[in-house]
């Protein structure tokens, strides 16, 4: 792609027939430049017709052959994008395909590449999908129809009772990993327009959602302490409501019985920083990126042995991605607690 690499350079040939038309123009002319060249340089003698015509084939010959020749150069990355897509669809191997220039060529190999990196995402995405229903879907499912076939056998109603509880505890696993499934499909290609956005009051969400947790707040004895002055963002209430309730959620998850959440909000001239921080069983710091990934293989259970699906971050990042801010977590190391950063601008 030497050729079309350094006529992509010239300022005028940024067009991919532009490049054609520059190579063809030059093809046509170069004959009538070497009969020109011919003539002035060939001396003081009289030329006869027969001359002058072998002297205009041969220069049409080389012309010709070598317009066909860049021509054909040309084609190149068109060429190498047909064999890189027989060689995925053949071997499923990636190509990388350059996405650096800017013609009608350079933009098909910069779709192509994009497509199947897209495509291969997918394709990961449902390897993933498969591994959480066929595990984490199967094992719930398993233990119910084990203890099922238990509670005819149990002799006394303290085991029949335990054993229905644990049916329980094995179907309410269920239930939330679908609803994650359910929400991350509902919720990944949301959109969020300017006109869906109002202002909203942190210290009446934050109010509400230590409300909704009370129960999980109070069987680990944990203490949330809210203080957000009062601080106002333009978000899609439902959707940011979600964010910070399933970080909440999760700092409960992963902080021991008697321990501490605090929520912090601060306000800049830019940016509102809401600050969710637990002392909890922290995370090793190389992880603080891959938990946001989605179907994360990072996912683990709480302090009382509470399920997670991997989902809950990876929508939160969504969510907050689609509001145009950022989310960050932190951690000093295994039982160090943890640090969730929202970033929203003003």
């Amino acid at each position: 792609m030497k050729t079309y690499d350094k006529l992509s350079k010239i300022a005028f040939l940024k067009k991919y027939s532009f490049k054609f038309l520059f190579v063809a123009f030059i093809g046509i002319h170069i004959p009538l430049i070497g009969l020109i060249l011919y003539l002035a340089f060939g001396g003081n003698e009289v030329l006869d017709p027969i001359s002058v015509f072998i002297a205009v084939l041969i220069f049409t010959l080389a012309a010709t052959g070598a317009t066909l020749f860049i021509l054909n150069k040309l084609l190149e990355p068109i060429l190498f994008a047909k064999e890189s897509l027989s060689e995925y669809i053949e071997n499923k191997k990636t190509p990388q395909l350059p996405t650096y220039y800017t013609d009608e060529v350079g933009i098909l190999l910069k779709e192509i590449q994009f497509s199947l990196q897209t495509l291969d995402e997918l394709l990961e995405e449902k390897q993933d999908m498969i591994g959480l229903m066929s595990h984490d879907l199967k094992n719930p499912l398993a233990a119910v129809i084990t203890y099922s076939e238990l509670i005819p056998s149990a002799d006394t109603e303290e085991k029949k009772k335990s054993l229905s509880e644990k049916i329980k505890n094995a179907a309410v696993v269920q239930r939330d990993i679908i609803n994650s499934v359910l929400e991350l499909l509902e919720r990944e290609e949301i959109v969020i327009t300017k006109e869906m956005m109002t202002e909203v009051q942190l210290d009446k969400l934050f109010d509400e959602l230590k409300v909704h947790h009370s129960d999980s707040l109070k069987a680990k004895n944990l203490e949330l302490n809210i203080d957000v002055n009062e601080v106002r963002i333009e978000a899609k209430e439902d959707l940011i409501k979600q964010v910070f309730s399933n970080l909440i959620s999760n700092s409960i998850k992963f902080t021991p019985v008697g321990g501490k959440i605090s929520v912090v909000a601060n306000k800049t001239d830019s940016h509102t920083k809401i600050e969710v921080t637990d002392n909890g069983i922290g995370f090793p710091p190389n992880k603080s990126k891959a938990i946001f990934d989605r179907f994360t293989k990072e996912k683990r259970k709480g302090t009382q042995g509470e399920n997670t699906t991997g989902l809950g971050l990876y929508l939160c990042s969504k969510i907050v991605t689609r509001h145009s801010g950022k989310i960050e977590a932190s951690s000093s190391g295994e039982g160090q607690g943890s640090t969730f950063v929202v970033s929203m601008p003003n």
